[in-house]
């Protein structure tokens, strides 16, 4: 399918989470662990954390310049949200409403935002937006409608959802937070972003919002919508493989090329302690259709493997680390059939 790696990727991160009342305490976590996987993925990446209203507009035009020729721009927010009249809006840092009709002079509409990818020559735009927490405007004022509205993005733009519109995320979703623990969502976007290469954006944003249903046990049910091609894919994962073949040291040792392997084909780590393999704990890995999609995806990387004649003992890591990440299907037919 066509991908996004040939030309660039470009992402804007925002994590608000100090505000003064209702804090929410993963959403610099969650920002922090994006950014680390988009970079990894090729992306080139602006991340902020917490903030006002005008370092909001600042951050939005300095995206709009660096997405002017990118194959792909990607926004993702995590903070709080609040809609009026229809419209939705991200709320910034200090914030303060006292009725409804300041809202859209302290808070940012994301329309605009939306119209700024629009027009910044971008050939697709994707939105991921996380705000729908109760009380986004403190507890002294309480918005006259619930979480966010329905939007229909402009042309070959894509709009996901955390959770269903006019829908509060209940209270409780998310783990209490550790020192680098990211909310579920968070979790569950990099999880599927990471295990499941080269998915086209609406196979992405359907089968995520089946995993986020599925993990909050229907209480959160997140909505999208598609604009016109959604057949690019987020990334090209063979792309990304192939540079790290490029550099690949010819005198490397087996134990140095099964790590290099195991890590390209993401397989999931034997413990040493119990020596029980890890069992992948996502949803997808039940369906049929995504496992065939990833193991084509696998094979295809021991194909430039084994084209590229580098060591015997690289081809047969691959090989090995094959099975390993896929022999959890066998047993499990053994036990179920038994």
């Amino acid at each position: 399918g066509a991908n996004a790696a040939n030309g660039q990727q470009v992402a804007l991160i925002i994590g608000n989470g100090d505000y003064a009342v209702n804090p929410i305490p993963t959403a610099a976590n969650d920002a922090q662990a994006i950014t680390t996987t988009l970079k990894e993925l090729g992306y080139e990446v602006f991340f902020r954390n917490n903030l006002d209203r005008e370092r909001t507009l600042n951050t939005v035009n300095a995206f709009e310049s660096a997405l002017a020729g990118a194959e792909l721009g990607l926004f993702f927010y995590v903070g709080h949200g609040v809609q009026y009249n229809n419209t939705n809006y991200l709320v910034p840092l200090g914030a303060q409403v006292e009725s409804d009709w300041q809202i859209p002079e302290v808070c940012v509409a994301l329309n605009d935002i939306v119209d700024t990818v629009a027009r910044s020559g971008v050939k697709t735009g994707v939105f991921m937006i996380d705000a729908a927490r109760p009380n986004p405007l403190g507890t002294r004022f309480s918005p006259p409608d619930s979480g966010l509205a329905e939007m229909t993005p402009p042309g070959n733009l894509h709009l996901f959802l955390a959770d269903a519109p006019n829908h509060l995320t209940r209270q409780g979703v998310d783990p209490l937070p550790g020192a680098d623990s990211t909310s579920r969502f968070t979790t569950t976007f990099l999880a599927l972003l990471k295990e499941v290469p080269d998915l086209s954006i609406g196979q992405f944003m359907r089968q995520l919002q089946l995993a986020v249903t599925v993990k909050s046990r229907q209480e959160r049910n997140p909505w999208y919508r598609l604009g016109k091609d959604d057949s690019i894919s987020l990334y090209d994962s063979q792309a990304l493989f192939a540079k790290k073949l490029e550099v690949w040291p010819k005198d490397s040792s087996l134990d140095q090329a099964q790590a290099f392997v195991a890590e390209a084909l993401g397989v999931p780590v034997t413990s040493v302690t119990d020596d029980q393999e890890q069992e992948p704990k996502n949803p997808w890995v039940d369906n049929p259709i995504l496992v065939l999609h990833t193991l084509l995806r696998d094979l295809e990387k021991l194909y430039d493997i084994e084209q590229l004649k580098l060591l015997e003992n690289i081809y047969q890591a691959g090989l090995a680390a094959l099975s390993a990440k896929y022999n959890y299907l066998m047993k499990k037919d053994q036990t179920e059939a038994g």
